[in-house]
């Protein structure tokens, strides 16, 4: 079954009026193109026997109302429209391929935009179940797919089915019996050929999807791992594993194009056999010359018009078979996601802006993954306060980051709620709330393009501050190594930040981080990959910066949290105990754990 439901569904209301206007140029260009078959086999009989001006009726007419003088000057007037009709209907044909094509790309635009902005409404849970390369082929490689492999060859068989019908009808109006046995036999070829090909066409489609996932997922790896590639050896096996994935995928591909290009051969000797058998039977049949002529230029005319349509037709069929697979993968894709964003609040309210944020309540906070009976974060109670230095503290995957993430808005609480000032925070505040802050992540994020621009992310240029640039960049005490760089703030800092070490990387987002002026400041083991002195440096800046904010601080190296005013330490998603760096030596055996484990490793 042929998934054109699912295609109907994708199609926004606009898109499917073009749709319908488009079968109306259909149908007129197939006449047109019926038409100048029709008036250009008697014009061959013409040409080859001048009598035929006064043995056709309709000639003999033709002749009386054009006021002609002569056979010649009626053949140049024939000529004439014959000539006319041609060109009208090339161009009208022409200019329907074009509003076909444009249609086409308009649906692959409109359906790429719609399935990303699905995929960007979720929250950032649905990121991090996902496969990125999963993602990034459904939108970059199997939507195209869908529109050029599927819908785009439906389009063409529909047009071609319309001029189909268009020569049938005239072939049967000449003979009937003769037209029904010549569209048996072509008929027949076809469906022989697609039956016994159809099911390894369909395996075929979904081989093509399946490589190209696996395909970019093995090139992501080993450019992402070409370090360890190095030192492990391991080229010659990502060479012959992305060698052999290839020619898989290529020979999928293949078959699907072979299956669609092959009954045209096939086709075209049958048919152009029969023809001359039909000239051979007319001929031994004692048929007038002249209508032989006619019938064989009507049928020869005819067979030039409806061979590229029905091989059009038979390999849209195969395409849209082999590549049927496609369209549900997308739909899944788009369904899942837009289902998982429509408990969500797209629209903002734009009346709070937390300009004087003061305090944070998170009341009995619990938190469990989508998909999942357990609970990462269980009761949590804290209170956050501007002007203060809080850490969060505790093992591996004690629950601290998940927890940033909840303050952060990221992700949002399975049972309680948060609070900012009093209000709780909706989805329809998320926005205004994450406007005010600044957030450094373990793995920092950085793009192929300018200082200021990694800096200044996600602000339009004209709208940059190069001042404060400056000013946060000096903060993060990253100005020097800057001012080092041979175009300054303008220096490219090449994919994935190639000229950057891990220290830069992370003063970079800290810089990034200060440039939106935030009011909580999240700090996710941003000092880790710091040396000692430039780590001092940085954290006796930022215990400046609780003057104007809320700084939380996640960190395994306790020392670094030494002057917090607030430490929250986590075990197994709740808060085990909770004070000054003191008072936790004093009442935590845990932390005195964590403490020691942490001198013992320096």
């Amino acid at each position: 079954m042929l998934p054109f439901n699912h295609i109907r569904e994708l199609l926004d209301r606009d898109k499917k009026v073009k749709f319908l206007i488009l079968q109306v140029c259909f149908v007129f260009s197939a006449a047109l193109q019926m038409a100048s078959i029709a008036f250009l086999a008697p014009y061959i009989t013409l040409l080859s026997d001048p009598a035929y001006l006064e043995t056709n009726k309709y000639f003999s007419m033709a002749y009386d109302y054009t006021g002609a003088e002569s056979y010649l000057d009626f053949l140049l007037i024939y000529s004439v429209c014959v000539c006319s009709i041609i060109f009208i209907s090339n161009a009208v044909a022409s200019a329907v391929l074009w509003l076909s094509i444009k249609f086409t790309i308009d649906i692959g635009s409109g359906l790429q935009r719609k399935l990303y902005s699905a995929f960007m409404k979720n929250q950032y849970i649905f990121f991090l179940e996902k496969n990125s390369s999963h993602l990034i082929t459904t939108i970059s490689n199997q939507v195209p797919r869908m529109v050029y492999m599927v819908f785009q060859p439906f389009l063409q068989a529909v047009s071609q089915v319309v001029l189909t019908l268009f020569i049938v009808i005239g072939l049967i109006v000449v003979d009937p019996a003769l037209a029904l046995i010549a569209a048996l036999i072509v008929t027949s070829v076809y469906i022989v050929i697609y039956f016994a090909i159809r099911r390894r066409a369909v395996e075929s489609g979904k081989t093509v999807s399946e490589v190209a996932r696996v395909k970019l997922k093995m090139l992501r790896e080993s450019i992402k791992g070409i370090r360890e590639i190095k030192l492990l050896g391991a080229e010659p096996w990502y060479e012959k594993e992305v060698d052999k994935t290839t020619r898989k995928g290529l020979s999928a591909q293949a078959f699907i194009r072979l299956s669609g290009e092959l009954p045209r051969y096939i086709v075209e000797t049958v048919v152009f056999s029969a023809i001359i058998v039909l000239g051979v039977y007319l001929i031994t049949s004692g048929t007038p010359q002249t209508q032989i002529v006619t019938t064989l230029s009507f049928y020869a005319m005819a067979g030039y018009k409806l061979l590229p349509a029905a091989q059009t037709i038979y390999k849209a069929i195969t395409s849209i078979k082999g590549n049927a697979s496609v369209v549900d993968e997308v739909w899944a894709s788009f369904t899942t996601a837009k289902e998982r964003a429509k408990h969500i609040t797209q629209k903002q309210d734009t009346s709070v802006t937390f300009d004087n944020f003061q305090k944070m309540h998170v009341n009995a906070v619990d938190y469990q993954y989508p998909n999942s009976d357990d609970n990462v974060i269980a009761d949590l109670n804290m209170t956050l306060e501007v002007n203060k230095l809080v850490a969060f503290v505790g093992g591996s995957g004690a629950g601290k980051t998940t927890v940033a993430n909840l303050v952060a808005g990221l992700i949002t609480p399975s049972q309680g709620s948060i609070e900012i000032d009093g209000d709780k925070l909706t989805h329809g505040r998320l926005r205004a709330w994450q406007d005010k802050i600044g957030y450094v992540p373990q793995s920092v994020f950085i793009v192929d393009d300018t200082v200021t621009a990694n800096i200044c992310f996600g602000v339009p240029k004209a709208e940059i501050d190069q001042e404060r640039v400056v000013e946060v960049a000096k903060k993060a005490n990253l100005h020097e190594f800057i001012a080092s760089l041979s175009d300054g703030y303008d220096t490219k800092v090449g994919e994935d930040g190639e000229i950057l070490s891990g220290g830069q990387r992370q003063r970079l987002a800290i810089a990034r981080a200060l440039y939106k002026q935030p009011s909580v400041l999240i700090l996710d083991e941003a000092t880790s990959a710091l040396d000692n002195i430039t780590e001092r440096r940085i954290l006796s800046e930022i215990n400046t910066l609780t003057d104007e904010m809320l700084v939380i601080m996640i960190a395994h190296r306790l020392s670094t949290v030494e002057k917090c005013d607030m430490i929250y330490l986590f075990e197994q998603g709740r808060i085990q105990h909770q004070g000054n760096y003191q008072q936790l030596l004093t009442q935590s055996d845990y932390f005195r754990e964590l403490v020691e484990g942490n001198e013992e490793t320096a």
